[in-house]
């Protein structure tokens, strides 16, 4: 189990995440992305407490833990990617393994764009793809996505979910999702949370 207790400016979310579930955290304005950023350790000071199972990652005194030393992988609305990579060179600049990086790049259908690199006029859906295989490279214990579906097309939605659901059978990693779609998320039966402005209102599993 791991626990966040209430977090930074407006949150006042408690509650517990049990290792190796699906989580999607709905409703517009409700502080969704300020959670994800307090769980990565990006404010440098919480009025509360973040804890990965018995160890202390930030309190309101300090951060016991910085950003680059939690093992977690992260993908926020921009996707933060290097315009003078290429899609193999993102990969690998997470984790240097070619294997898997040609294994993602098959995954989510690079194709001839693999070679190219994110300046030249990559659609939004693409560069979504990519964030999303950069951050699962380290195979990260716990994962943080950001609306990591928006740009897709439907079919492609199915397709990048499958794999991420074969990811997770296989890596066995905590997902939190931020999702305005909870259909997206059926197959995995996530807990849903409602957030409303920063507070936590309601939580719930849902079945396909």
């Amino acid at each position: 189990m791991q626990r966040f207790r209430p977090l930074a400016g407006r949150l006042g979310t408690d509650a517990l995440l049990r290792v190796r579930s699906y989580y999607s955290a709905e409703n517009p304005g409700a502080e969704k992305t300020s959670l994800l950023r307090s769980l990565c350790g990006l404010p440098s000071q919480i009025s509360g407490e973040v804890h990965w199972g018995d160890r202390l990652w930030q309190d309101a005194n300090r951060c016991h833990v910085p950003l680059y030393r939690r093992n977690l992988g992260m993908m926020f609305q921009n996707y933060a990617l290097f315009p003078q990579q290429t899609v193999v060179e993102q990969l690998l600049f997470a984790a240097d393994n070619s294997v898997r990086a040609q294994d993602a790049s098959g995954s989510i259908r690079t194709g001839k764009t693999a070679t190219r690199l994110p300046a030249h006029p990559f659609r939004r859906g693409q560069q979504q793809r990519l964030a999303l295989a950069r951050s699962l490279m380290r195979s990260p214990p716990l994962l943080l996505l950001d609306e990591p579906f928006s740009a897709l097309d439907q079919d492609t939605r199915y397709r990048v979910l499958e794999w991420l659901g074969e990811e997770h059978r296989r890596k066995k990693f905590s997902l939190l999702a931020i999702s305005h779609d909870p259909h997206d998320w059926r197959a995995f039966q996530p807990q849903h949370w409602k957030l409303q402005n920063g507070r936590l209102t309601d939580s719930a599993t849902s079945h396909p």
